[in-house]
């Protein structure tokens, strides 16, 4: 129910697209991240890498890839890693949703002890061009790992085109009690 009211909001705020243009699946993206998470008392702050990649095999199949390394205080690091394949199809000339799914590697160091697990994500979003220059997109992503449970996460964003190879854009991630904002750019093929 909550993944439907997201696609719905995201769809109504995208629904005056001006734009002719096609979504790209072919890019490579650097983000630099700023992340907090809330502790009783108090919080925690990080900061650190994301490189993600898709590909496109087909007019709506595409394979992605990704890394994040986030480096929080007293020496506390996430790494995950990722690697699946989604399902785009449009829901109008400048609007997609689109289906994703594929396996998670993540592990946590804190100078002691380093935890491994390993998961499967699932996600839904959309992707939707409101002039030729500006994308917004939102995501709502499921990750059932092994050991430590399952992490449900909201992103939203936006892509601002400098031509047809380059963009940059904002982003900010929900996941439980933590809160990760990001800029980034991709670069078109």
């Amino acid at each position: 129910m909550r993944l439907a009211l997201i696609l719905t909001a995201s769809l109504a705020l995208t629904g005056a697209a001006l734009a002719d243009n096609e979504l790209s699946y072919d890019y490579l993206e650097a983000r630099y991240a700023e992340s907090e998470t809330d502790l009783n008392p108090g919080s925690v702050d990080g900061d650190g890498l994301q490189f993600n990649g898709l590909f496109e095999i087909s007019n709506s199949i595409h394979l992605l890839a990704g890394y994040e390394r986030l480096e929080f205080d007293d020496g506390f690091d996430i790494r995950t890693t990722m690697l699946g394949g989604g399902f785009a199809f449009a829901v109008s000339p400048t609007t997609d949703i689109i289906l994703r799914a594929g396996f998670v590697d993540g592990s946590s160091d804190d100078g002691f002890v380093e935890i491994n697990d390993d998961g499967f994500m699932t996600s839904a979003g959309v992707r939707s061009l409101i002039t030729p220059e500006i994308e917004l997109y939102g995501t709502y992503r499921s990750i059932e790992f092994d050991n430590i449970g399952e992490e449900d996460s909201m992103t939203i964003g936006a892509e601002f085109y400098l031509n047809n190879d380059f963009s940059i854009g904002p982003n900010v991630t929900w996941v439980e009690d933590t809160t990760t904002w990001s800029l980034g750019a991709r670069f078109y093929f």
